[in-house]
């Protein structure tokens, strides 16, 4: 952009035009003439300025005002233009510069990735070696080795012993064989029975609180669980019903029909025997 200060300038030294009759002819400051010659544009204050001094400096001194300003346009452009060709040929260099950069990390991760692997592998080998020169393992496939005559006396006198104890483990006629308890079953649906319906007795637990039991039907394990507040299970047996509570409090019962309240206070385990017993337990 200097160069249409430098044309300006020469066209005035060769009219012989000083700068004092520049200024009075223009009325512009001495500074602002001075700063367009100089190529030093910033120094005037906005475009609009700039292009209205460069017109009157140029028909001041015998020069075509809009010819001058529209010189100084095209000189405008091509900077522009030539600065947008920068900004490109950077951001270029910087794309293929990341680029670079990221080929060289990936090379350098490969690199490392390699050499742990050769590494390991030649620890391996290292330990392998170690461990045949120590004769913890044989070098070479391994051939099954044959019994010697010892070890063949030795399994069959065992087979002996084996056979020998088998035989005398014998049933003694007569003898009863106790079965397995049955598992323990689950948690039975409320009101209803596991089996037929029996006569004997029938126990009603209804819950006020949350509450842990566990009830026995003729010695049978039919529920063990937590009861929440408003439930009503039944139980039913022929002899007898046995429960534990863990919350003597949160419940009431009713058995065979008839209102036995709460059994206890809140938070007390209680064990229940219905009926219950009306002499003493045998050994």
């Amino acid at each position: 952009m200097k160069e249409i200060g430098t044309f300006l300038k020469d066209e005035r030294e060769a009219r012989g035009i000083t700068m004092d009759q520049l200024r009075d002819g223009t009325k512009i400051r001495t500074r602002y003439l001075e700063a367009i010659e100089q190529g030093d544009f910033d120094a005037i204050p906005g475009e609009v300025y700039l292009k209205g001094f460069i017109r009157s400096y140029a028909e001041c001194i015998g020069l075509d005002g809009q010819e001058v300003v529209a010189r100084y346009n095209g000189l405008k452009r091509a900077q522009e233009v030539s600065m947008l060709r920068e900004v490109e040929r950077e951001r270029a260099s910087r794309v293929q510069r990341v680029q670079r950069e990221v080929r060289l990390r990936r090379s350098a991760r490969a690199i490392r990735f390699l050499a742990t692997l050769l590494f390991v592998g030649f620890l391996g080998v290292a330990f392998y070696l170690g461990a045949v020169a120590l004769g913890i393992v044989e070098w070479g496939p391994q051939t099954p080795k044959e019994a010697t005559s010892d070890e063949i006396g030795k399994g069959a006198a065992s087979r002996a012993g084996a056979t020998e104890a088998l035989s005398q483990d014998k049933v003694t006629p007569g003898a009863q064989v106790t079965p397995a308890p049955a598992p323990a079953e689950g948690d039975r649906v409320p009101g209803s029975s596991t089996g037929p319906s029996p006569s004997g007795h029938t126990l009603r637990i209804h819950t006020t609180e949350q509450c842990w039991v566990r009830v026995w039907e003729d010695g049978r394990l039919v529920r063990e669980g937590i009861l929440k507040p408003g439930d009503s299970v039944v139980f039913q047996a022929s002899t007898e019903i046995r429960a534990r509570v863990g919350n003597a409090g949160g419940i009431r019962l009713e058995f065979n029909g008839i209102d036995l309240g709460v059994p206890g206070r809140p938070g007390q385990v209680v064990d229940i025997v219905l009926p219950p017993p009306t002499g003493p337990e045998g050994p």
